[in-house]
This record gives structure tokens, C-alpha cells and sequence, in this order.
């Protein structure tokens, strides 16, 4: 290459200040970014002596470089200079002659490179000390080398400190639950495969003196340019006290339900028998025609009564069983407007509006789509019951916290009490307990909130669906 084309390079470069001096410490040469710190031309410093660039403690920083550069050793070293921080490298440029030896002073500025390191340093020792205060069980496992870390509240979730803290993640799942470990690989191994930037599951771990604990595992998966999984940062919070309460409070919840499903369901049952004895009574004893045929069609309503309370007993005992349900996806909105569509004879006829108002941001809801359908379409009835004619029925769904909320708003009938209960063969109190029951089943709850003294609103807040275990 010509030399003038390499002095051109030299002279341009960008990101280093290079600066040539003699055995007399003397500047010989210096490239344009050096220059342009300085504030000066060429010609005005060379010949100029090292000494006058440089403060004192800069200079007894370089004395050491410059003694090694020219007696032919390279060396280096971190200085400030020109408000920044450097480092600085020394190039031997040996001559024949030993009085005419050079040496290069290479300038390079690490202020941004030093500065991102020890923000890295102060950002690793912040999360270690979140993690060492944190009860959760915090690890940080490297998806390429399988290398990981694990925080101090490994030691309070599974009874020691894991013997495993160099074998990733094939080890971590040793402590899953049998039961819980092959569902919870497949996920993991579908999460990372895919572009997720994350993943939740609930699932079980052994501890050390055997018992099970109940876990929420939140991670988030770190990628690269090409979307490669390479890091993996979770952590696991202990939510079996939590999980213990909420199988108490379902339990006392059944007990009440069951009681009063037997309260209602025997008063149902007497009084269609007191009706049942009464027809039969009249049969017996009265001899005339009229009121024998009454008696008759009486009777025979009654069986009838009788035939759709044990279907709903029947239909009672399976809404009781989880195995009987087909949980998907259901887009909520989509069964609201289902739930209208079925009451459109009744709403014409009594000249009532119903309005479906659904946010565009509201998640679907896990559950039975046939039967969350039943649930909310016995209290759209139950509502409709109570409505007044010519009112509005407004179905809406919100987003909240711990899932959607949708509610059924109706304008009652002035001439109704707010405690009354629909009455009927079409609407029997059953329908509405076994809808409750639905509701319960989903992981939902069912309140009924009377807001004004002629306004009913029923309330169901259901578990947003996620792709989880």
C-alpha cells in the first residue's frame, strides 16, 4: 500500500488519538481526532515536548509507557485525559540508530464502555440483593451452557440448598412433582422453541423431607437477533397456604350451596306432592265431572313438575363433576350475543332492548361454552323476570384484575319487590342454584346487587384464559 494512503487512513480514524514522539520526548507527529481535542494544527506542536500536554499526575502515569516504548516494549494503562477516560497504549517504532528510537502513544476512549460496566455491576448486585430480600425462589439459567444460579429462597421453598446450582435446568425439574413433571417439560420446551417472550405455570415440587408444595413459576425468556432462547429468568412463589385457603373457602361454599340446594329442592318437592294428594283427594271423592278432569289435569302437571326437577337433580349432580367439563377458549362476547338471540321472542314481546357493550380489549375467558352459554342465559332470564316492559337489558364485559367481568343490568318492574324470586315452571329457583354451581366450576363468582330501588345487576367475574398448565 502507498504511504500516503496509510498516513490518509491513519489520520482519519475516528475513534483513537494517536500521538508519535522521539527519544527527546518531543512530539513528531499526531492524527486529526488527537488535533481536534487539543484545539490546535500540527505544525504548532510538533517539536513541542510531552511534558507541556500533559499535567503532572498524567505524566507520571505515562513515564513508565514511554520509557518502555522506546526501549522496544509494548505496555498500557487506564488514564483520565481530556475530561474523559482512557486507555492508553504504547507501540515501540525501533530505528537502527539508538538515539533515533520513537515510540506511538495510542488514545482510546473507554468513558462509555467503563461506565456500562459498572452500570452492570451495580445492576447484578441490585438483583442480588432483591433476590437475597425476596422470598421467592429467583433463578437465572443459561440456555446455551446450561450453567445456572439460584437465590437463597430455593433453601426456604425446597428444605436445602440444591446440590444441582451447575446443572441447569434437567436438574431443576428432578424436584417436580411426578405427576406435574412431563406437562410442565413440554410446555417450557414449547415456550422456548417458539418466539414467547415469557411463561406462567402453576404445578407442584418435592421438598426435601417429602411434602408437596404448590407453586407459581413466572419466567421471562431472553432472546437474541435471531430469537434464539439463550437465558431464562424466573421465579417461583410458594402459594400453598394460599391454595389450602382457597380449598377451604371452596369447601365451606359447597356445604352452603348443598344446604341450601336441599332446603329449596325439598320445599319444591313437598309442595308439588301437597298438590299431587289434593288431585288424588278429589278423584277419589268427588263425583263431579268438572272438577274430576281438574283434578286430573292438576295431577298430571304435577308429574311433569316432578319429571323436570329430576332432570335437574341429574344435571345438578354433573355440573358437580370437573371431568364432565370441556374447557377451551370462549370469546365472551360472542356467548352474550348467543344469550340474547335466545330470548328474542320474549324481549319482543315485551318491548324490551338488549344491548351487548364489550370492550375490544377484553380476553377470552376459560371455561365449557356450552355451559357457561346455560349459566349466563338463566340469568339473563332470571333478569328478564324482573324487568319492567319497554326497559333495556344491557349485557357488558370488563377487564379486571383477576379476570373479566361481565355484568347483566335490568330495570325492574316498579310492582315487584326488590327480594322477590321468579316464580314458574319456566324459571324455578333450581336453574338459577345449578347456574351458580357453573359458575362456580369456572373459578368464577356470582353476586347480585340491587342498585337502585328499581335497578337489578347481576355480576359474574370469570378467569381469563392463558396458555398455561
Amino acid at each position: 500500500m502507498d504511504m500516503r494512503y496509510l498516513q490518509a487512513l491513519i489520520a482519519h480514524l475516528k475513534d483513537y488519538a494517536l500521538l508519535v514522539f522521539d527519544a527527546d520526548l518531543r512530539m513528531v507527529w499526531a492524527n486529526g481526532p488527537w488535533l481536534a481535542e487539543l484545539g490546535y494544527c500540527s505544525p504548532e506542536w510538533v517539536g513541542r515536548r510531552l511534558a507541556d500536554l500533559f499535567t503532572e499526575k498524567q505524566r507520571d502515569l505515562l513515564q513508565p509507557l514511554v520509557h518502555a516504548a522506546l526501549h522496544g516494549q509494548s505496555n498500557k494503562a487506564e488514564m483520565s485525559a481530556f475530561g474523559r477516560l482512557c486507555l492508553v497504549d504504547t507501540v515501540p517504532l525501533p530505528s537502527e540508530a539508538a538515539d533515533q528510537a520513537e515510540g506511538m502513544l495510542i488514545f482510546q476512549d473507554i468513558t462509555r464502555k467503563r461506565g456500562q460496566e459498572m452500570q452492570n455491576l451495580h445492576d447484578v448486585e441490585r438483583f442480588r440483593r432483591i433476590a437475597h430480600l425476596s422470598h421467592d425462589a429467583i433463578y437465572d439459567i443459561d440456555l446455551q451452557t446450561g450453567a445456572a444460579w439460584y437465590s437463597e429462597g430455593y433453601y426456604h421453598l425446597f428444605g436445602d440448598i440444591p446440590r444441582w446450582n451447575h446443572l441447569g435446568q434437567a436438574a431443576w425439574l428432578e424436584r417436580v412433582h411426578p405427576d406435574d413433571r412431563d406437562a410442565l417439560e413440554r410446555y417450557i420446551d414449547e415456550m422456548i422453541g417458539s418466539r414467547a417472550v415469557g411463561w406462567l405455570a402453576e404445578y407442584r415440587v418435592m421438598r426435601r423431607d417429602g411434602s408437596t408444595v404448590s407453586v407459581i413459576d413466572q419466567a421471562e425468556i431472553i432472546r437474541d437477533e435471531n430469537h434464539q432462547a439463550s437465558q431464562m429468568i424466573g421465579a417461583l412463589t410458594d402459594v400453598t397456604d394460599r391454595k389450602q385457603a382457597e380449598l377451604l373457602r371452596l369447601e365451606e361454599e359447597k356445604r352452603r350451596a348443598l344446604t341450601q340446594f336441599i332446603e329449596t329442592t325439598t320445599h319444591m318437592v313437598r309442595s308439588q306432592l301437597s298438590t299431587i294428594n289434593t288431585s288424588v283427594y278429589l278423584l277419589r271423592h268427588s263425583t263431579e265431572e268438572p272438577r274430576r278432569e281438574q283434578a286430573s289435569e292438576r295431577l298430571f302437571e304435577q308429574v311433569q313438575q316432578l319429571e323436570m326437577l329430576m332432570e335437574k337433580l341429574y344435571l345438578t349432580a354433573q355440573v358437580d363433576s370437573p371431568e364432565t367439563y370441556r374447557w377451551v377458549r370462549v370469546e365472551i362476547e360472542r356467548v352474550l350475543h348467543v344469550v340474547v338471540d335466545s330470548n328474542a321472542a320474549e324481549l319482543a314481546a315485551r318491548q324490551i332492548s338488549a344491548e351487548v357493550q364489550a370492550n375490544a380489549d377484553t380476553p377470552p375467558v376459560h371455561g365449557d361454552y356450552e355451559r357457561l352459554t346455560e349459566a349466563l342465559r338463566v340469568l339473563c332470564n332470571h333478569a328478564l323476570a324482573q324487568a319492567a316492559a319497554e326497559s333495556q337489558l344491557l349485557l357488558q364485559t370488563t377487564t379486571a384484575t383477576e379476570g373479566v367481568l361481565v355484568t347483566l343490568t335490568a330495570q325492574m318492574d316498579p310492582f315487584l319487590s326488590t327480594t322477590s324470586t321468579p316464580s314458574g315452571s319456566n324459571l324455578p329457583v333450581l336453574d338459577l342454584l345449578i347456574a351458580e354451581k357453573i359458575i362456580q366450576a369456572h373459578g368464577g363468582t356470582l353476586t347480585i346487587n340491587h342498585l337502585s330501588q328499581h335497578r337489578v345487576q347481576f355480576s359474574v367475574l370469570l378467569v381469563r384464559y392463558r396458555e398455561t398448565l
